[in-house]
């Protein structure tokens, strides 16, 4: 399945074949049609203790159709691509739509928004990955992790996972396009122990391409540092405190803000970010970029769901919030102009304008404070802002690590979080769209014993 070499010409070929049939028959109904249809193969093996744990094949088919008319919409998705489905699809879509009360925001986007320059962002890397070579690498990663250090007791198991991704999408405004992706994943999470302690922690890498995945002994290493340096952890009285999140969970405060300002959100009232538009939510420093044209990149795209153009924009400059994130039915709703992110945010990059910091530095910046390696828990209210999460980490003194800290909780509001950044790392993080380093902050509640 993965050896075919005309895998990526006949997929592609299939799915926009797939697009225009649905296109063409929605024209003879009459109706206006949105569809995207999809391929997804791939290899998923899990490994535990140097055992195979399991071992998937993955080959999933879907399509999914929208028909528009009079302002009346129906959507069906099914797990079949032939004519017959695709046909089948239409008829049922234009059925259930006439049972649905009409929505004047609905339909399909601007035809001149139409995305017309279609750039190899170099997504797509196949390789002949047999099932040995898969959990050969993943034993090869547990091995490394799992002798490292002799307080590393135990494997949470590791996880190697390829998937090659085909995708086509068109619309009735004369729109198609085709996109092959492809993806590499391994993971490794172990566990340590030591006089009644007992702490887990784990280290992966994500790439477009095998060779650009970090290699497995790495990872096994990072994940048992990591683990056995959690060890002895103490408790903390409550205090007020700087906090430095490292940069996979700086991540997580950088996808409260994408939340925030998402069209759906903004439109139901149900965002802390609410009538921010044009207001400095962020120091003066801070520049938060969305560009979907890195190579290779993880939610890189020439075209949004809606057939619309992406385009590199300053999502926050100098402070400020310049846009919120907007698909045409949002768009239309808040009397606005789509952004092109109906498939979502593209790249978030995080480039501050002050002086760059590494994270040695940053951490003789804070002086005193906690660095947080892990949040537990959703506590994020998105209509107030409110933040208070389970949180690991280590405790810092005159700028040096002091010891690890556990059950711990961070609390503040995000507004007054992101404000009160005072730098942000170099340390970056490339393993995911949201491209950050580590993230200093000042005044946030830890609350302890």
């Amino acid at each position: 399945m993965l050896k075919h070499k005309n895998l990526k010409y006949e997929n592609l070929e299939l799915l926009t074949n797939t697009v225009k049939q649905a296109l063409h028959f929605s024209k003879q109904n009459n109706v206006s049609c949105e569809v995207s249809a999809n391929i997804s193969l791939g290899l998923y093996v899990n490994v535990r203790n140097q055992e195979i744990d399991t071992i998937e094949f993955n080959n999933h088919q879907r399509l999914s159709i929208t028909v528009y008319f009079n302002q009346h919409q129906g959507t069906v998705t099914t797990t079949e691509i032939h004519k017959q489905a695709i046909q089948d699809a239409i008829l049922k879509a234009k059925s259930i739509a006439k049972f649905t009360n009409p929505d004047p925001y609905s339909g399909l986007a601007d035809p001149k928004l139409m995305a017309k320059n279609f750039t190899d962002l170099d997504l797509y890397h196949p390789e002949n990955i047999e099932p040995a070579n898969a959990i050969n690498t993943a034993k090869i990663c547990e091995q490394t992790a799992l002798s490292f250090n002799s307080a590393i007791k135990n494997s949470d198991g590791v996880i190697f996972n390829y998937t090659s991704n085909f995708m086509a999408i068109g619309n009735s405004n004369d729109f198609i396009a085709a996109l092959p992706t492809t993806s590499y994943n391994l993971s490794c999470s172990v566990i340590a122990e030591e006089q009644q302690s007992m702490q887990r922690d784990y280290d992966f890498s994500v790439a477009r391409c095998l060779q650009d995945l970090t290699k497995p002994e790495t990872i096994g290493k990072k994940a048992a540092l990591y683990a056995v340096s959690r060890l002895g952890a103490k408790k903390l009285s409550t205090r007020k405190t700087k906090v430095l999140f490292i940069p996979r969970v700086a991540i997580n405060l950088l996808e409260y803000l994408i939340v925030a300002i998402d069209g759906s959100n903004i439109s139901n009232k149900a965002s802390f970010l609410l009538d921010h538009l044009n207001t400095k939510i962020f120091p003066d420093f801070i520049n938060i970029i969305d560009d979907p044209f890195i190579k290779r990149g993880f939610a890189s795209r020439t075209f949004d769901g809606d057939g619309i153009a992406t385009k590199k924009q300053a999502i926050i400059a100098d402070g400020i919030l310049n846009t919120y994130l907007l698909n045409t039915y949002f768009a239309r709703k808040l009397k606005s102009s789509p952004t092109g992110h109906a498939s979502g945010i593209n790249n978030l990059i995080i480039n501050p304008s002050n002086p760059k910091l590494s994270y040695s530095d940053l951490i003789k910046k804070m002086h005193t404070g906690l660095i947080v390696t892990e949040t537990i828990g959703h506590g994020v209210n998105l209509v107030t802002g409110d933040y208070s999460k389970g949180a690991f980490g280590f405790w810092v003194e005159q700028g040096k690590i002091a010891y690890p800290v556990e059950e711990i909780t961070i609390a503040g509001n995000l507004k007054t979080m992101f404000k009160n950044i005072l730098a942000v790392g170099t340390d970056v993080n490339y393993q995911n769209n949201i491209i950050t380093g580590s993230i200093l902050i000042d005044d946030l509640i830890v609350a302890g014993n």
